[in-house]
């Protein structure tokens, strides 16, 4: 009697053992993803980085001139945009576009503002890297 009473704790153990382990090895596999090169699928797709801005500056020139300068090293020679929204989570239109400097990707917007309007510089997207947002500020009245 003591042995089949053994057998069976023996056999009970080993199935809880088992089960307890089965569904780890296939959570380990859902989460496992392999890349599908014909499905797009959010959770495969790399996130693009920044554009490279290395120093933005902003300011007012004369009575209701404003100004903004930057140097983006990853866009010389295209096109930024100057925009503007009435909050800053507003809707953004665009103002204003320049091109940087061929050799150093500076940018210089000169720019009439509005009182109590937000402006931004806007990088576009390209292949390497993701649209980049450069705040300019808000014109308040003195």
């Amino acid at each position: 009697m003591r042995r089949i009473v053994f057998a069976l704790i023996a056999t009970l153990s080993a199935f809880l053992l088992a089960a307890t382990a089965a569904p780890v090895a296939t959570a380990q596999q859902d989460i496992t993803v392999t890349p599908d090169r014909t499905a797009a699928n959010p959770t495969t797709e790399r996130v693009l980085p920044l554009h490279d801005v290395r120093w933005a500056r902003r300011g007012e020139r004369r009575e209701g001139i404003f100004f903004s300068k930057g140097k983006v090293v990853t866009w010389k020679g295209k096109k930024v945009k100057l925009q503007s929204a009435r909050n800053r989570n507003g809707r953004w239109t665009t103002v204003k576009s320049d091109k940087t400097t061929a050799s150093e990707g500076v940018w210089d917007l000169s720019f009439n503002g509005k009182t109590g309007r937000h402006y931004r510089v806007l990088i576009p997207k390209a292949n390497w890297a993701r649209a980049t947002k450069v705040y300019v500020g808000k014109i308040v009245a003195d």
